[in-house]
């Protein structure tokens, strides 16, 4: 390469829809929207899916995620699917559809990547395959960079992690396996700072506690629990969650983000308990008001393997710029982010111990408020800015051979 070469684009393949915002598709648009602002143009590849309600163009698109429509380029499958009742999509057609668009899409745009300077950046297993064999077969031959989030040992997976030329990865633990299996050298991996969503957060939530719960027709003088995040049949954080509210009933709890399918499902589930409120779907700054309005933060999983050593909620960064005490399973890939001067950690799978954590907290709750201006404080530099700066950054070094001027 010839000294001073930079990155001049970024091809970002996503494994999600962008029309519903969902976590994973806030960090795809929040990356995207940092890797543009570092001079860098960037496209982003996603799977098309008509989805009740959601935005139907560009430009209402990228309001969905408070970013301008001009920070960067959408390229949407030519192939369409429809959302079902339950909010998800025919997985057989999903699949074979981002194997189609994405080998089709490389094959007309092979002339775009030939060299080091146009990076090919993946965070979908399957829609990598196609690039992967196109790079084999010398049509493609710009750098595959895959975002590891989580690995398991399966054949798909194995193939993936053999044939990609570089890792931003967010765990060591993730690191750890793959090595494992590939024997691949440390220089092949990237580790990204943590990232989170504190200047949306701060921009969108510009009022106090009392005037959100108006605003949200929350009773002011309640003690509030609350979960935010996806919520499934059978999750054993809703049913621990529910446990804890029959055993406290002067409290409430809020679980926020259930698809249409697990409202109704949870709706028979916990009809016993008066003091557990379900509620849908949110928009960004509704899902930022609901994590401001509450007391108490949860993000209590079971103690999985993946959950153990893969998990790092994308919710932590709003819970964190919020004000109010998080509390944690204790988990080691989360004990590499988060100190206990953070935030309180309970041993998972244990109903009566988070219980007993919930009641000190509000017990205490003055020193608990000071905890979390100490996590506010720390993630302030956290942004999605910085973190798209540092990826940048390494990708100059691992395939431009220079730092940035």
């Amino acid at each position: 390469m010839i000294k001073g070469q930079h990155i001049t684009s970024i091809t970002f393949i996503s494994p999600r829809d962008m029309r519903k915002n969902r976590s994973d598709a806030v960090h795809v648009m929040k990356s995207c929207e940092a890797f543009s602002r570092q001079n860098v143009e960037v496209r982003l590849l996603t799977p098309r899916v008509e989805r009740k309600g959601n935005p139907k163009d560009m430009k209402s698109l990228f309001s969905l995620y408070n970013i301008d429509e001009r920070a960067f380029e959408i390229v949407e499958s030519p192939y369409s699917l429809l959302e079902r009742d339950d909010g998800n999509v025919h997985p057989v057609k999903l699949l074979l559809f981002k194997l189609l668009f994405i080998f089709q899409y490389f094959i007309a745009n092979r002339k775009n990547y030939r060299d080091n300077r146009n990076i090919i950046y993946s965070k979908c297993f399957i829609s990598t395959v196609p690039v992967i064999f196109l790079k084999k077969i010398g049509i493609v031959k710009s750098p595959l960079v895959f975002e590891i989030i989580n690995i398991k040992n399966s054949l798909l997976h194995r193939f993936l992690v053999r044939n990609v030329d570089f890792f931003i990865s967010h765990s060591h633990f993730v690191n750890y396996f793959i090595l494992k299996i590939t024997q691949r050298p440390l220089s092949d991996f990237y580790n990204s700072p943590l990232f989170t969503q504190v200047q949306a957060f701060e921009r969108l939530v510009k009022t106090g506690k009392s005037t959100i719960r108006q605003q949200l027709s929350i009773p002011l003088g309640r003690k509030i629990v609350l979960y935010a995040g996806k919520v499934f049949k059978g999750s054993r954080e809703i049913q621990y969650m529910s446990e804890v509210a029959r055993n406290t009933p002067h409290i409430d709890y809020y679980i926020v983000g259930a698809s249409p399918h697990a409202l109704e499902y949870y709706q028979s589930k916990i009809k016993d308990c008066e003091n557990v409120y379900l509620f849908g779907f949110q928009t960004l700054e509704n899902y930022y008001k609901y994590v401001k309005a509450a007391d108490i933060l949860l993000s209590y999983y079971p103690a999985t393997e993946h959950y153990m050593y893969q998990l790092l909620p994308g919710k932590m960064g709003i819970y964190l710029a919020s004000d109010n005490p998080v509390i944690l399973s204790d988990m080691p890939n989360l004990r590499l982010y988060f100190s206990d001067d953070l935030v309180y950690y309970v041993p998972p799978d244990s109903p009566g111990l988070l219980k007993k954590k919930i009641l000190d907290i509000f017990e205490n709750y003055h020193s608990a408020v000071e905890k979390a201006k100490s996590a506010r404080q720390f993630i302030s530099n956290l942004t999605y800015q910085n973190y798209g700066e540092s990826i940048i950054v390494a990708l100059e070094k691992q395939f431009c051979k220079t730092m940035p001027d």
